[in-house]
C-alpha cells in the first residue's frame, strides 16, 4: 500500500485586507468619521459594491447628503469589513486564491494589493434566464437548433427528464426545486423522436412536419406544447452553455452571431462583454464605476432585474510563497495513522435499508437501469432523505459507531483533565481504539484527496521551529484533486499552472484505469441558478455524464440510460456498470456543491460509486458537525481537528426583556460561567465573523444574530457556534490545502 504524499504545490487563500487595516478602521469611535473613513477606502468600497450594491448606494448617499440610519450602516459596514479581513473563503473580492510551493523554509510575502488580479464573468443565473427567454422566443426558431433529450425515459404514460431546471412562466422565473420534470408521453411527443431521434433539428422544420401530419392543428396549441417541452428539458437547445471548458457568455454570443438571430441582443451582450474585459483590467479599488455600469446595462437587457449580475473572483499575488516541508510532514503522518489504523467505512442506514429493498425486489447481480430504479412508480424510488424530488421512502434512524466511540473517549479524557481546560489531546492508541472495528465494506483508497487547514503561528520563524498548529477548516477537503479549485481554474491561465492541473487529472485517470474503473465527471443544471457559478470548470475529465446538458466537442458523453445498478453477492454492495463499456464506473462531482443539492439521480450515482472508498474525513466531519452545547477542542499532534465550540440561543440567556442592554449583561455572565474567551468566531461552520466579546459593536452583531434566530419559520431556534480561535491566528492567515 503506497503512502500518501502531500504535493509540492498547494493552494493558499488570504483575506483582502490585513488585520491591521481592520483594527485601524474599527478604532474610530465617532460614527460619522468611521463611515466616511470606510467610504474613503476605495478597495473596501469596491468589494462592498460587488457584495451588496444596495449597501454601497446607502453609503454613497450618506457621505454625499448625510442622510441615513447611522446604526444600521455601521452594523453592515463592520460585518463586511470583518469579512474582508478575517475570513479566507473566496467571495467577490473579500478573499483570493493563489498557488504556493513546499520548500526548505517558510518565506511568504504578499505583493501590494494593486498587483492582485480580479476576474468578473456574468452570473450564471442571469445568463440562464437569457437563454430561457431566447429558447422560448419563436423568432429564434428558424435558426436555433434543438435536440430530443437523450436522458429522458418512459414511466407508464409519462416521459421524464432527470435533473431540475429554472423555468420561465409569463416572464417570471421560478425555481423548480424538488419537482420532477415530466410530460405526458403523447403521440405528438413520440412524433418528434420518431422523426429526429436525438439529432439536432431546427424548430420551424419540426413545426412544418407537424402541420404536414396534422392539417387541422391549432398553431397556438402547438406553440404552448413546444414551449412546455423546452421548459421541461424534454427538448434541449444548443444555446445552453456546457459547464466545462467553456466561456459561457462567449458561447451564447457565438451561436447568436453564427445564425444572425438577434443583432439587437448580440450588440447588448457584446457591450456587456466589453465592460467586463475593461473591468478585469482595472486595479483593485478602481473598478467600482465600471462594475456598476455593467450591472445597470445587464438589468436593462430583457428587463432582467436581478440581485446578482456578475460573479467576481480574485487571484492574489506574492513576491514569494514558500512553506516549510515540515507542515506537510505533519499532515502526512496524520493521514497514514488514520489510513492504516483507523479507516472504517460505515454504511449509511438509509442506503443499508435501500439495499435490502433492492435485494428483496430484484435479488443479487440483477442490474436495473438507474432511472427505472429511482422512479417511485416502476422502481424503488430514491433512498430515504433524498429531496430532488422528494422521496416517499421513510427515514431510517442512524447510529454512528465512530461517533459513539469519539464521545466516549472525549468524556473520559475531560473527566481526568486536571486543569479543566476545554481541550482533548488524542494519541495514536486513541485513534486505533475509536476505529477498532472490522470493516463492513471492501475498501479502496482514494486516488487523491484535498485537505484544508488554517495555520496558527506567531511568525514565520515559529513555523520554521515547528511551533505551529494546523486547524481543520470547515471546508474539510474533497475526495479528489483540484475539486476545491474547480471554479477558479480560469484565473490561472499561465502555461505552468495549466500543465500542473492537467498532470493531476491525468494521474487520477490513470489510477482509475489501472483498476478497470471508468472515471466519469457528473454535471447537471443545479437546482438553484446561482449554484451554476460553482459548477463552471476547466481541464475536466474526458468522460462526462452531462445530465440534460450540452458538452464541448472534445468531451465524450456517457449516456444516463447506459448506467445500470446492481448489488454484488460477494461484497453485498451496490455497483454501477456502463453497459456500452462493460465496466464499473465511479462518478466524481467536480465542484464543492454538497451532493444533497443535486438531483436524486446524480446524487445516488455519486454516493453508491464512492461508498467503498476509504473515508479520511470521518473524525473531522463528526467534530466539525457536532451540535453538543459545549464541545472541547480536539487535537492530534499538531492538528486541531475541531476548535472548542459553544452553541447558544437567545433563550439560553434567560432575558427578562430582549433588549441589547439586558443581552450584554446576561451574555457577559454566560461567557464567564462557561469560560468563553474574549476573541471568538461566531456563526455557523464557514459562515462566521470574528468578534471581540467585550466590544459593544461586536456584541451588537452577536445580539442581532441570536435575535434573528427567533423569527425562523416553525419556531425553530438557530444556534450559533462560537469557536475558540484567538486573535493570534490572524498574524499568519494562511490557508493550506
Amino acid at each position: 500500500m503506497m503512502p500518501y504524499e502531500v504535493g509540492k504545490t498547494f493552494i493558499i487563500r488570504v483575506p483582502l485586507l490585513s488585520i491591521e487595516t481592520y483594527k485601524e478602521l474599527c478604532s474610530e469611535k465617532d460614527n460619522d468619521a468611521f463611515i466616511r473613513k470606510c467610504y474613503a477606502n476605495d478597495v473596501l468600497m469596491e468589494s462592498i459594491a460587488i457584495a451588496s450594491t444596495s449597501l454601497y448606494e446607502a453609503l454613497r448617499r450618506y457621505c454625499i447628503s448625510g442622510n441615513g440610519k447611522t446604526e444600521n450602516l455601521i452594523q453592515s459596514i463592520r460585518k463586511f469589513l470583518n469579512r474582508a479581513a478575517t475570513r479566507t473563503t473566496p467571495f467577490g473580492l473579500f478573499a483570493g486564491v493563489e498557488f504556493g510551493n513546499l520548500g526548505d523554509k517558510t518565506d511568504i510575502e504578499l505583493n501590494c494589493i494593486s498587483q492582485y488580479y480580479k476576474r468578473a464573468r456574468v452570473d450564471m443565473e442571469w445568463l440562464s434566464k437569457i437563454v430561457i427567454i431566447c429558447e422560448n422566443n419563436p423568432t429564434y426558431w428558424n435558426h436555433l437548433r434543438f435536440r430530443f433529450n437523450s436522458d429522458c425515459y418512459e414511466a407508464g404514460n409519462r416521459l421524464l427528464a432527470p435533473g431540475l431546471k429554472l423555468q420561465v412562466q409569463r416572464e417570471e422565473f421560478v425555481d423548480c426545486v424538488g419537482e420532477a420534470m415530466s410530460v405526458k408521453n403523447t403521440e405528438a411527443v413520440k412524433f418528434i423522436y420518431n422523426n429526429f431521434g436525438t439529432d439536432y433539428f431546427i424548430m420551424n422544420d419540426l413545426i412544418l412536419k407537424f402541420k404536414e401530419e396534422y392539417c387541422d392543428l391549432d398553431p397556438g396549441v402547438l406553440l404552448v406544447f413546444l414551449k412546455n417541452l423546452i421548459n421541461m428539458s424534454i427538448i434541449v437547445s444548443e444555446l445552453q452553455p456546457p459547464q466545462v471548458d467553456t466561456k459561457p457568455l462567449c458561447y451564447v454570443m457565438n451561436i447568436i452571431r453564427e445564425y444572425e438571430i438577434d443583432d439587437g441582443l448580440l450588440n447588448k451582450l457584446q457591450r456587456v462583454l466589453d465592460l467586463i474585459e475593461q473591468y478585469n483590467q482595472t486595479e483593485m479599488g478602481k473598478g467600482t464605476d465600471l462594475f456598476l455600469q455593467c450591472c445597470d446595462l445587464m438589468g436593462e437587457i430583457q428587463n432582467l432585474k436581478s440581485g446578482h449580475y456578475l460573479q467576481v473572483d480574485m487571484r492574489t499575488k506574492y513576491v514569494r510563497c514558500e512553506l516549510n516541508r515540515s507542515v506537510a510532514d505533519s499532515i502526512e503522518h496524520f493521514i497514514e495513522i488514520v489510513r492504516n489504523e483507523a479507516f472504517v467505512c460505515e454504511y449509511p442506514e438509509s442506503l443499508r435499508a435501500y439495499s435490502n429493498l433492492f435485494i428483496e425486489k430484484y435479488g443479487y447481480n440483477k442490474e436495473i437501469a438507474v432511472q427505472q430504479l429511482l422512479d417511485p412508480d416502476i422502481g424503488l424510488g430514491a433512498p430515504a432523505g433524498y429531496s430532488n424530488p422528494k422521496t416517499n421512502n421513510p427515514l431510517v434512524a442512524s447510529k454512528s459507531y465512530i461517533a459513539d466511540r469519539i464521545m466516549k473517549i472525549i468524556t473520559e479524557k475531560l473527566a481526568i483533565c486536571k486543569n479543566k481546560e476545554l481541550s482533548v489531546d488524542l494519541e495514536d492508541l486513541d485513534l486505533k481504539w475509536i476505529f477498532n472495528k472490522k470493516n463492513e465494506l471492501t475498501e479502496q483508497d482514494l486516488d487523491s484527496m484535498e485537505l484544508a487547514f488554517y495555520i496558527m503561528g506567531e511568525s514565520e520563524e515559529d513555523i520554521e521551529k515547528g511551533d505551529f498548529l494546523l486547524v481543520t477548516s470547515p471546508l474539510l477537503g474533497s475526495d479528489s484533486a483540484c475539486k476545491a479549485i474547480g471554479r477558479f481554474t480560469d484565473l490561472f491561465e499561465d502555461e505552468k499552472t495549466k500543465l500542473f492541473l492537467e498532470n493531476l487529472y491525468n494521474q487520477e485517470r490513470a489510477l482509475s484505469h489501472d483498476r478497470g474503473t471508468l472515471l466519469i465527471e457528473g454535471h447537471e443544471m443545479p437546482t438553484n441558478g446561482r449554484y451554476y457559478n460553482l459548477c463552471q470548470n476547466t481541464y475536466g475529465n474526458k468522460l462526462q455524464l452531462a445530465v440534460s446538458l450540452n458538452l464541448p466537442d472534445e468531451k465524450i458523453k456517457i449516456e444516463l440510460n447506459d448506467l445500470f445498478v446492481g448489488i454484488s453477492q460477494e461484497t453485498n454492495m451496490f455497483y454501477v456498470r456502463s453497459l456500452k463499456n462493460n465496466q464499473h464506473v465511479r462518478i466524481l462531482l467536480p465542484n464543492m456543491l454538497v451532493p444533497s443539492l443535486y438531483s436524486n439521480t446524480l446524487r445516488f450515482l455519486y454516493e453508491v460509486t464512492n461508498m467503498n472508498y476509504s473515508n479520511v474525513f470521518a473524525i473531522q466531519s463528526f467534530c466539525m458537525s457536532s451540535q453538543y452545547k459545549i464541545f472541547p477542542r480536539i487535537k492530534y499532534g499538531k492538528i486541531v481537528l475541531s476548535p472548542a465550540k459553544w452553541y447558544i440561543s437567545i433563550e439560553d440567556l434567560y432575558l427578562k426583556e430582549k433588549s441589547f442592554k439586558q443581552f450584554k449583561q446576561a451574555f457577559g455572565e454566560y461567557r464567564e460561567r462557561y469560560c468563553i474567551p474574549e476573541a471568538v468566531y461566531a456563526g455557523n461552520a464557514d459562515n462566521r465573523l470574528y468578534l471581540n466579546c467585550i466590544d459593544d459593536c461586536d456584541l451588537q452583531i452577536l445580539y442581532n444574530m441570536l435575535m434573528a434566530g427567533i423569527s425562523m419559520q416553525k419556531g425553530l431556534k438557530r444556534k450559533w457556534g462560537v469557536d475558540i480561535m484567538k486573535i493570534e491566528i490572524f498574524t499568519l492567515p494562511y490557508f493550506f490545502q
